[in-house]
């Protein structure tokens, strides 16, 4: 269901379950935290997340898990789910969401616990679970307001609402549109710029972003000021400014 791989220095996770469009279940977020686990261990710097075929990444649980689902069943599921995204939220390195068809319900609420979601121009994102009578229970209904504001998340959410690539680019929640027709390459591209960058001010980055938002702007900017100052004479702030000074390129790769 759930399918791993790993080449220079990127670390891949597909869900596999292209025949339900990669639809979630228990047994899928059980293996996503297997995956998650084993590239937080590794030595690669970046993670993808992607669905496998071309229509979804993916379209949100699969809906005949709930048939019959006790509160204390959907609630466990939920809560698991949550330990999971935390980990990808926590883990001090970059997660790229790559989204190449449908991103629904817990699929986009996936994406929004990445750090960087890029999307082809066919893509649909949305949170459509009301449209069966029940409510975004993977940090959806707290994690879009955030990014897009109050109005623009009740209006998708309330509406059942599909939002194009673009839209969701201008709404401020992905990082970049991709071409359908050359998805794989120019996801590669975008893969480099990351790798081009110190890994660990990029993992600090995220104890600042995830950190700071939630303390007062003072509070937050002396955090700012104490993680900053650690990198000046780290191996990758050294590294960096040497390669300034001698005008080439930094190799953090070999650090």
């Amino acid at each position: 269901m759930v399918l791993v791989a790993e080449s220079n220095q990127v670390f891949q996770i597909t869900f596999n379950r292209p025949e339900k469009l990669n639809a979630l279940t228990p047994q899928v977020y059980q293996e996503l935290e297997k995956a998650v686990s084993k590239f937080k261990e590794s030595s690669a710097r970046i993670c993808i997340l992607r669905g496998a075929g071309n229509k979804a990444f993916i379209s949100g649980a699969d809906i005949e898990h709930y048939i019959g689902i006790k509160k204390n069943e959907y609630l466990n599921f939920m809560e698991y789910g949550h330990e999971v995204m935390k980990l990808i939220r926590t883990t001090p390195k970059p997660f790229i969401a790559a989204i190449n068809g449908y991103a629904l319900g817990g699929g986009l609420e996936i994406a929004l616990n990445c750090d960087l979601i890029v999307a082809s121009d066919s893509s649909k994102l949305g949170l459509p679970e009301a449209l069966l009578g029940l409510l975004p229970g993977g940090g959806g209904t707290q994690l879009l307001p955030r990014l897009i504001g109050r109005v623009r998340a009740n209006d998708l959410i309330m509406r059942g609402r599909f939002l194009s690539a673009l839209e969701a680019f201008e709404y401020g929640f992905i990082s970049q549109v991709l071409s359908s027709d050359k998805f794989d390459e120019e996801l590669e591209l975008y893969i480099n710029q990351v790798l081009k960058h110190g890994p660990l001010a990029q993992g600090l980055l995220k104890k600042l972003v995830y950190e700071g938002l939630d303390l007062p702007l003072d509070k937050a900017i002396k955090l700012e000021t104490q993680v900053t100052s650690d990198l000046i004479e780290s191996k990758d702030g050294v590294e960096g400014v040497s390669a300034f000074m001698e005008k080439r390129k930094p190799n953090f790769n070999k650090l």
